[in-house]
């Protein structure tokens, strides 16, 4: 919850930028001429901005889970110290490959590359998934991959991972 609420607040201020409002404003506009809302903007957009946040935490706990069940090499945390560190160098590369680019665009291109998987086109398929919407501030990524990543003093564990291998809960 803290970091679905954190996101939604970032996404917020993001969807109030000036080219983000107009192009959400002409998708608004369109809904009540397909008979589809009957809201006003502000509520719609409020509501929207909550959707495309709970896609964004729905994105990174698949890709955790397919990290966690060892179906991909760790590109978000992984499930253990060395494997948290295997993502942070994958992380790093990234940003030494590409300097102007930040952890949004770093998470961008992990759902785009992970979208060319047969198990995992459809979950980030541009028509299906609304993080292609509207993506967080570079510090809004930073604090997803923050949470996703944080090591319990007492054990050194990861504190998010999913264990078991059950995956019906996705």
């Amino acid at each position: 919850q803290p970091a679905l609420k954190a996101l939604e607040k970032d996404l917020l201020e993001r969807a109030k930028l000036a080219g983000v409002e107009a192009g959400l404003r002409a998708a608004w506009e369109a809904e009540p001429k397909a008979g589809e809302t009957a809201q006003g903007f502000d509520p719609w957009r409020r509501a929207r901005v909550t959707q495309i946040a709970v896609a964004w935490v729905l994105s990174v706990v698949f890709v955790r889970t397919l990290e966690d069940r060892g179906f991909i090499d760790p590109r978000i945390a992984g499930s253990d110290e060395g494997r948290l560190a295997a993502a942070r160098d994958r992380e790093t590369a990234f940003v030494q490959i590409t300097p102007f680019l930040g952890p949004r665009e770093y998470l961008l291109a992990v759902f785009r590359e992970l979208s060319q998987l047969p198990g995992a086109r459809e979950v980030f398929d541009v028509r299906h998934n609304p993080v292609w919407v509207l993506a967080p501030s570079g510090p809004g990524a930073r604090t997803l991959l923050d949470f996703l990543q944080q090591i319990d003093a007492a054990t050194g564990a990861p504190v998010f991972t999913i264990p078991g291998s059950d995956t019906h809960f996705l």
